[in-house]
């Protein structure tokens, strides 16, 4: 358990750096926000990968997403929501996969999918907030890299 522990706030920790270092990292939608990153899986230790039993491969990638919502006291809160979602290239869409991952106060969605090098991978997920009396929808394309290619 503690290990498990050790090994999710690693994982975390990992995602915040991640994050910070895109474009466009979150969206607004009214009082919510949803914050969002793709990742090749090389960036997941195996340790991590196996705890959570993900697939990790050269031409694997993940899209992460945590969904905020922005109270009228200013204070924030993570909150629970049902993904629906694809992804796709210039020949192929594929639906996403998420699994919702809990850590004490944070939840967030973590959903694998492949990549080709150089290629660009165009998302479109619906979101519905629990507690919300209505959907979003989030678009975004994003290019990643294949490890080991230049």
């Amino acid at each position: 358990m503690i290990m498990l522990r050790f090994l999710s706030l690693a994982f975390l920790s990992f995602m915040t750096v991640c994050a910070s270092a895109q474009d466009n990292i979150s969206q607004r939608f009214g009082s919510y926000e949803v914050f969002y990153s793709t990742f090749n899986s090389s960036f997941i230790s195996t340790d991590v990968a196996k705890a959570y039993g993900f697939i990790r491969g050269k031409n694997k990638a993940f899209i992460n997403l945590a969904v905020i919502k922005h109270n009228l006291d200013g204070t924030t809160k993570n909150v629970n929501a049902t993904l629906k979602g694809t992804w796709s290239d210039l020949i192929y869409t594929q639906p996403l996969q998420f699994k919702r991952i809990q850590e004490q106060a944070s939840i967030y969605y973590l959903s694998p999918f492949e990549i080709q090098h150089k290629n660009d991978i165009y998302f479109t997920i619906a979101i519905y907030p629990e507690g919300s009396s209505r959907d979003f929808e989030l678009k975004f394309k994003k290019r990643l890299f294949v490890d080991g290619e230049d």
